[in-house]
């Protein structure tokens, strides 16, 4: 059975990338919605049967994701019955912290140096930069601060993990997302799944849209790819699927090092462009209160730093 993609649905590349004073290839593939994520997936069976392509396909094992086969998260995916809960405490979750989130600062002038202004540089004075010596203030186009970004969901996360701090990490991430639009940014949602060791030892980026730019707010996509069975039976099966392409599947990976992320984040924008890109809360955030939650958003509210 072939799973050739078509160019018009995903984008994938292959490319080597530093790590540590090495280089590793990265796969990066880039699905424009949940849909197109699932398309190859529900395309691998063949009746009542899943196809084996690498004899390693954990999203099989019944003890992956106890109670939740990879038939039933693929009802799951579609029909979203079962995650009505989680669903619903995610948005209360993210109310909750809305009135606690601070503002995104609105930055309207920036110090300028220039032949006239508030105050003299001594320094700049004896080194004969006259022109520029005198310190001032000149606005900041309103365009510097009304930007359009995409926000990375990291979404691999531990078995050791706990679902409370899943739904916790979510849902900062929303509050987070809600607070950037709130301030005039146009914000694009996009699940990032980085992981180690997947195809014959290469590293894998998978990325989906989860929210377009434009679009109304879809808690129910960060819901789904906030539980274990996105990972453990969706992902893994996307691994076995592609082993034909990329190499053997080597036991679905592991979880990426969070210092491995610039290796992982140039593999995604060398598709995407300059857009600007945010990296959302992680597992590496341990974020499991609101106390957690509200200190992740001042840290990435008033001093937000680009991924």
């Amino acid at each position: 059975m072939s799973l050739t993609p078509d160019p018009g649905v995903w984008i994938w590349i292959r490319i080597p990338v530093p790590r540590k004073g090495t280089r590793m290839h990265v796969i990066s593939t880039h699905f424009p919605s949940m849909k197109d994520f699932l398309a190859p997936i529900r395309a691998s069976k063949e009746g009542t049967t899943w196809i084996q392509y690498s004899g390693n396909d954990f999203s099989l094992t019944p003890g992956a994701v106890p109670g939740v086969s990879l038939d039933q998260f693929l009802m799951q995916a579609q029909t979203l019955h079962g995650l009505e809960d989680t669903i619903a405490t995610i948005e209360q979750l993210a109310q909750g912290l809305a009135p606690t989130t601070p503002a995104v600062p609105r930055v309207t002038r920036k110090p300028a140096w220039r032949s006239t202004g508030a105050t003299v540089s001594v320094h700049r004075v004896l080194r004969g930069q006259v022109a520029t010596a005198w310190r001032g203030t000149e606005p900041v186009p309103r365009s510097l601060f009304q930007k359009t970004v995409t926000v990375l969901l990291p979404c691999w996360f531990p078995w050791r993990m706990s679902e409370a701090s899943i739904q916790w990490t979510m849902c900062t991430n929303m509050a987070y997302a809600m607070a950037l639009q709130q301030a005039g940014v146009s914000v694009e949602l996009v699940a990032f799944a980085p992981a180690e060791d997947v195809w014959a030892g290469q590293a894998s980026v998978v990325t989906i849209t989860l929210k377009a730019l434009g679009d109304a707010w879809k808690s129910q996509q960060l819901a789904l790819v906030a539980q274990p069975a996105f990972l453990r039976r969706g992902m893994f099966r996307f691994y076995d699927c592609m082993a034909p392409r990329y190499g053997h599947n080597r036991a679905c990976g592991h979880l990426m090092a969070e210092s491995d992320y610039p290796a992982a984040l140039r593999a995604h924008t060398a598709w995407q462009g300059p857009q600007q890109t945010l990296l959302g809360a992680g597992p590496g955030a341990h974020i499991g209160s609101a106390a957690s939650a509200q200190a992740w958003l001042r840290a990435h509210l008033t001093a937000p730093s680009a991924a």
